[in-house]
């Protein structure tokens, strides 16, 4: 339990920093809304880390460890778009970025970061598809191969989707041991895209 609240507050404080460095890239021409909406993305999780809910069960897997710290430590390295306001990579970064922010408010104290059982949420978007937040992740992937198309962009993009797949796969079998949440796949059978995947 020590461990656990060490742990969401050496996270928290991550997300804090993340958040002001953000806050430091709102001066560039175009950047200001998505910076901005980065910056309350880092700050809710922060806030969100420090409320959670204690775990019920953990994945004690140190592949499992390490592919949570990959998925969330490899999209850094990607390049944000260009200013061109209003272009379609600079509404799909608005648009994973508010999807990303609802998702994570829905979630709630139920967030974390390592596969656990923390809780169930099935209301809002997570009526819709199981990981929405991940689905934000993927629009923003999009966004910014489509918005600063590059070789680097690319390959970080599609090491970022394999990972949160990876991930989405390790919840979905320790939160698989629970009846309500095969009773909720039962309901909600698409994990990221409504009737693909």
């Amino acid at each position: 339990m020590a461990r656990d609240r060490l742990g969401a507050v050496a996270l928290a404080a991550a997300y804090t920093t993340l958040a002001l460095c953000h806050a430091a890239g709102m001066a560039a021409p175009g950047r200001a809304l998505p910076t901005a909406l980065l910056g309350a993305q880092d700050l809710l999780i922060a806030a969100l880390l420090l409320a959670r809910r204690s775990s019920c069960a953990v994945s004690r897997r140190w592949s499992d460890r390490l592919v949570a710290a990959a998925a969330l430590l490899v999209p850094l390295g990607l390049h944000a778009p260009g200013v061109a306001v209003g272009s379609v990579p600079a509404v799909l970064e608005v648009a994973g970025l508010l999807l990303a922010l609802l998702a994570s408010a829905t979630l709630g104290r139920n967030l974390g970061i390592l596969p656990a059982v923390r809780g169930l949420t099935t209301s809002g978007v997570y009526a819709v598809v199981r990981h929405p937040m991940y689905a934000a992740y993927l629009l923003l992937f999009i966004a910014y191969v489509t918005g600063a198309p590059s070789a680097r962009n690319a390959t970080i993009a599609v090491a970022a989707c394999a990972l949160l797949v990876v991930r989405l796969r390790t919840e979905e079998t320790l939160l698989g041991r629970q009846a309500d949440y095969q009773e909720y796949c039962r309901r909600v059978p698409w994990r990221l895209l409504p009737g693909c995947y």
